[in-house]
């Protein structure tokens, strides 16, 4: 069930929703029925960044996950080949192994799952935070997987890479928005005391 995710925010270009919040920071995918699944400048947003290390990294590269935990095999409406990995799934973004991308909807919700208005959502700021444990992994529940953020099978919290290079684990006790700080690379904001 395990495998990695890349935190797209730490390699692409992503704007603010709002300027200056770092909640509303997220790399805009294409919608997946656009017909964009191909393309390079959108449907890979690991892809497109031209960041630099450290200047593109101004909350410092000890302060933002670059690789973190997710599920492999996930998804709300019970299709084996949602999910996302590493290996297997490079072309859906609301799927796809990154972290930190929203697809783009007309309702500006399509983030997971196959086109269902039922369980589509945001995955970015305060709806973004990790997983614990989530089941059912294929299907719906009150902790089902969600395939556009992060999950992890460890109760007590979620490995991550940071982009000095360390790996530490973080409490599962972490607030959310402590956890979309240490996401966005340059908010300016200070992690909190539960990093």
């Amino acid at each position: 069930m395990g495998t990695y995710a890349s935190n797209a925010l730490a390699f692409s270009q992503y704007t603010y929703d709002t300027p200056g919040n770092g909640l509303t920071a997220y790399v805009h995918g294409p919608s997946p029925t656009s017909g964009t699944f191909y393309s390079t400048t959108t449907a890979f947003p690991i892809m497109v960044g031209g960041k630099s290390m450290p200047a593109s990294y101004p909350d410092g590269l000890s302060n933002t996950i670059f690789f973190v935990e997710k599920y492999a095999i996930c998804s709300p409406d019970g299709n084996a080949n949602d999910g996302g990995t590493q290996w297997a799934d490079r072309y859906e973004t609301q799927t796809a192994p990154f972290i930190g991308v929203q697809a783009y909807s007309s309702a500006a919700t399509l983030s997971y799952g196959s086109n269902q208005v039922g369980v589509q959502g945001p995955v970015y700021g305060a709806a973004g935070k990790f997983q614990v444990q989530p089941y059912p992994y294929l299907g719906t529940g009150t902790n089902a997987c969600i395939p556009g953020i992060a999950g992890t099978s460890h109760i007590g919290g979620i490995q991550v890479a940071l982009g000095d290079g360390s790996v530490r684990s973080v409490n599962a006790s972490v607030s959310a928005t402590t956890w979309w700080l240490a996401i966005v690379p340059d908010d300016g904001g200070v992690l909190g005391s539960d990093w």
